[in-house]
């Protein structure tokens, strides 16, 4: 899902800012905002260094590239650049009561009010995640007003339209990411104020029980626990999850592995030995990620029905074959503490699938078309009373560089509808 944040600006000069997402209220008022020659005098009410690192490291770097001077620890005095968790500290308060800025509490954790004048810049939030967001909305002005006479004079006051803001990274149908790389998308995704994340894997993580499958530069479990660590430092949580019936071409082309398949590129449901052998992968996988979600996927299992079933699949069926796949790796990942997504395209094939799954199941509509209306992808999903996610994305099949025309109106009419 993409952030879907759509702010409103009152202000004589029409002027918009650079800032993405746009924050949902943005007043500009006279004036400028520069520390001058002097020290770039800055304070902490509520957090230290200790419980939010990367906002004082980011405070300090953007003051040395803007500024070319570090932040200067104020204790006492006036602070140009003053934040805060409201109800830490008297001072705070009573410097945000005469300014009259205070996050109401009615929208949510991650909500702050960042507030320019001539003298000084505060921030104030009621936890560390609206804080860390108030200062990416800074870190972005700094950079669009670098020089004298400074950012223009604000407030802004901003929360998510939408709590889980997820970017999810096809890692398996190109170069494998290396963990530097991977950190520098997590740098970047949380100054986008991205809460969530992703990577598509179908067999690109090397296991300790099945190495074999996994191609060199595989990502290791250790590597994706090191990565949810770092990332949760940025106020992202990271999704685990692995392609666990479609899509399995790459690892059953391996000689030790096709056993598991009912087709060249689709694992065999009905198989005690692939069940076993996602058992075997979610055991490892599950616990390096810090979400309680476990992506499944098991969309476009297109072989179901392109097959002739014969025997007991015959007599199931494809829609209670797949229901009764959905409900094995639930059962596996509910006893790893993780809630089963898997997307709903089969479903939209085959309705009656969802009369057959628990109703805990989380389910994902995703379409990447330029389409005026999704309905037909939300709708069934939520009149059967489930909860589900809307997935829109960036198709970059086949060619050099995306349709961005079909991108846009993807994501923008896909999370319209879900915002109705």
């Amino acid at each position: 899902m993409a952030t879907g944040c759509s702010g409103n600006q009152e202000s004589g000069t029409g002027e918009l800012l650079s800032l993405l997402p746009y924050p949902q209220q943005v007043k500009l008022q006279k004036g400028t905002f520069h520390p001058g020659d002097g020290p770039v005098c800055f304070k902490a009410s509520g957090t230290d260094a200790n419980t939010d690192p990367v906002i004082f490291a980011q405070l300090d770097t953007a003051s040395r590239d803007v500024y070319g001077k570090p932040l200067e620890t104020c204790d006492g005095g006036s602070p140009v650049i003053w934040i805060g968790i409201t109800g830490t500290d008297p001072d705070f308060a009573a410097v945000c009561k005469a300014e009259q800025i205070q996050p109401p509490e009615k929208i949510g954790e991650e909500a702050y009010v960042l507030k320019i004048t001539s003298e000084r810049v505060l921030i104030a939030a009621s936890t560390n995640v609206g804080l860390f967001y108030g200062v990416q909305t800074l870190r972005q002005l700094w950079r669009a007003y670098p020089e004298k006479p400074g950012i223009p004079c604000m407030e802004i006051t901003d929360w998510p339209a939408i709590p889980m803001r997820v970017v999810m990274d096809d890692i398996s149908r190109g170069p494998i990411p290396r963990n530097e790389y991977i950190k520098e998308q997590i740098r970047r995704y949380s100054e986008l104020k991205i809460n969530h994340m992703s990577f598509y894997i179908e067999h690109v993580v090397k296991t300790q029980k099945h190495p074999g499958f996994a191609p060199d530069g595989a990502i290791t479990i250790k590597e994706f626990r090191e990565i949810s660590d770092y990332a949760a430092d940025y106020h992202i949580t990271v999704i685990g999850g692995f392609q666990s019936l479609g899509h399995f071409a790459e690892i059953l082309k391996v000689p030790a592995f096709r056993h598991l398949g009912a087709t060249d590129r689709m694992l065999d449901p009905l198989n005690p030995e692939a069940i076993a052998f996602l058992l075997d992968v979610y055991g490892e996988m599950a616990p390096a990620f810090t979400s309680t979600l476990f992506i499944a996927h098991c969309d476009e299992a297109w072989d179901l029905s392109r097959v002739e079933l014969t025997g007991e699949a015959a007599k199931l069926g494809v829609a209670r074959i797949y229901a009764d796949h959905i409900k094995r790796i639930d059962t596996i990942l509910l006893e790893l503490g993780k809630r089963t997504l898997i997307w709903g395209d089969i479903i939209m094939d085959y309705p009656e699938i969802l009369d057959q799954l628990p109703d805990h199941i989380l389910t994902g509509a995703w379409n990447y078309d330029a389409r005026d209306s999704f309905a037909e992808f939300i709708d069934p999903l939520k009149d059967a009373g489930f909860d589900f996610t809307i997935s829109p994305g960036v198709l970059n099949s086949n060619r050099l560089f995306p349709d961005y025309h079909m991108t846009f109106t993807n994501i923008r009419n896909f999370i319209k509808l879900h915002l109705q």
